[in-house]
């Protein structure tokens, strides 16, 4: 029974220092492939200071697609020290300041001899009978094997609250009344947020809170639960029904600090927006909020550019705020446009917005691509999917509003394509319209938008 939990055990540390590694190359943008991982349970280390005692590690050599070998010595999960092609042992200097951060003084003073003096690891010939061999495909078969085995876990104890539970226990978790709670988004924490060649993160990934939580709500905020600088407030669900307040940091509460260049979710529009408040991730990433069109609460997935000091942000989905496309997810992803190209997405879009004169471009516009720039044509026949033909200019003037003011709603409204936008604004009026208005107060007359819609379908037909 030992032997199996040792086993066991040995396989966690391996498959976790093989996620390590890939997330290392991929960090670096390298496209090593880690063919094995032999696990050692005891090596020899020679050291002129007297011999090197490291009690509970032990020492792996990763073998990677270009036969080059790595010895690494941990505890647990922690890197102590990494072995040169001569045997040599360096010590990470996180290992060192954690040393001395637990004030461990004879141990440090004995490490810097160590070094100082050449300990070498004495490179074994083959393998022992305590020693295992890993490749790949064992690493992947036991990692997908863990994982199969967390989600069982996770579903034996998962807990589904309804909607009305959800508000109970995020208003006690925060301090508020449900009555208090007066807008709230609803985040999937898994959703993919940019789309790399090496890289896709993550909502979960990019605040992180990777695999703690199931849903992750949005809402306001009180002097009582975020004190008097914050409106808004993430509180995440767990699997098991338990609401936990997700504390990330809001920096720069002036006016120039929250003006930011928005990506709409299909890439059509870029224009610059004033934000209501930007949590900060990092220096340079960041999650803000605010209130936009028809009340809806929405959220954005910020990056800095280094040069322009100017923030570029596209939306995050909620349960209104559908997904953005590929081409948005793309053109945020750090692999596709590293914090150097951000600058000249900044820079093209300052250029496009000040030779337009407005407060928008489009994300085709901002690229390096000089061939596939578009403009926005108000009497361009746009067919619907039901045959019918239309513009701009005319749903404009179907709806009694000006071209500016429905383009400004054409920018915001969802669709992966300009009939659906065209449909969802109907319907968002439509809806509208069918609230309750207290109509009998007005003699039962049409409102001005109820006979902007009747035109308008009038005109359809």
């Amino acid at each position: 029974m030992e032997k199996n939990l040792k086993n066991e055990e040995i396989k966690n540390r391996v498959v976790a220092i093989y996620e390590n590694l890939q997330r290392k190359y991929e960090e670096e943008g390298l496209k090593n492939k880690v063919d094995k991982v032999n696990y050692y349970e005891t090596l020899q280390i020679n050291s002129p200071a007297g011999g090197l005692e490291l009690y509970g590690t032990y020492t792996v050599r990763v073998i990677n697609e270009h036969e080059k070998a790595l010895y690494e010595i941990y505890d647990n999960n922690m890197q102590l020290a990494t072995i040169d092609e001569n045997g040599r042992i360096l010590f990470s200097e996180e290992y060192k300041q954690d040393l001395i951060d637990r004030k461990e003084l004879l141990w440090t003073q004995q490490l810097a001899q160590i070094e100082m003096t050449g300990a070498r690891l004495e490179v074994p010939e083959k393998l022992k009978e305590e020693d295992i061999e890993f490749k790949e495909q064992d690493i992947i078969e036991e990692k997908n094997k863990q994982k199969e085995n967390t989600q069982l876990k996770e579903q034996e104890h998962e807990k589904e609250l309804s909607e009305d539970e959800q508000e109970e226990a995020i208003a006690q978790e925060m301090g508020l009344s449900k009555s208090e709670i007066a807008c709230k988004a609803k985040i999937d924490p898994k959703q993919m947020v940019t789309s790399g060649e090496i890289e896709n993160e993550t909502f979960e990934d990019i605040i992180g809170v990777k695999n703690k939580y199931k849903t992750i709500y949005v809402i306001n905020a009180n002097k009582n639960t975020e004190g008097n600088n914050k409106r808004f407030a993430f509180v995440g669900i767990t699997k098991e029904g338990k609401v936990e307040h997700i504390d990330l940091p809001t920096r720069g509460s002036t006016i120039p600090d929250r003006r930011v260049y928005t990506i709409n979710r299909d890439g059509s529009s870029v224009k610059e927006e004033l934000v209501t408040e930007m949590f900060r991730i990092n220096r340079n990433k960041a999650i803000s909020v605010r209130i936009g069109q028809f009340g809806k609460m929405e959220v954005s997935y910020l990056r800095r550019s280094p040069g322009e000091d100017k923030f570029i942000g596209s939306p995050i989905e909620t349960e209104r705020q559908r997904r953005t496309r590929e081409q948005v997810r793309e053109a945020m992803s750090e692999t596709n446009t590293t914090k150097w190209d951000l600058n000249d997405t900044v820079k093209n879009t300052k250029e496009q917005i000040g030779e337009q004169g407005s407060d928008k471009t489009n994300l085709n516009n901002i690229d390096d691509k000089q061939d596939n720039d578009i403009a926005l044509d108000k009497n361009e026949k746009i067919t619907m999917h039901d045959g019918t033909t239309t513009t701009l200019a005319e749903e404009a003037e179907n709806l009694s509003m000006n071209i500016d003011e429905y383009n400004n709603y054409f920018e915001k409204a969802e669709g992966d394509c300009a009939a659906d936008k065209i449909e969802n604004i109907r319907q968002e009026v439509l809806d509208k319209d069918e609230e309750p208005t207290g109509r009998e107060d007005r003699g039962g007359r049409l409102t001005p938008e109820e006979e902007a819609l009747l035109r308008m379908q009038n005109n359809n037909n």
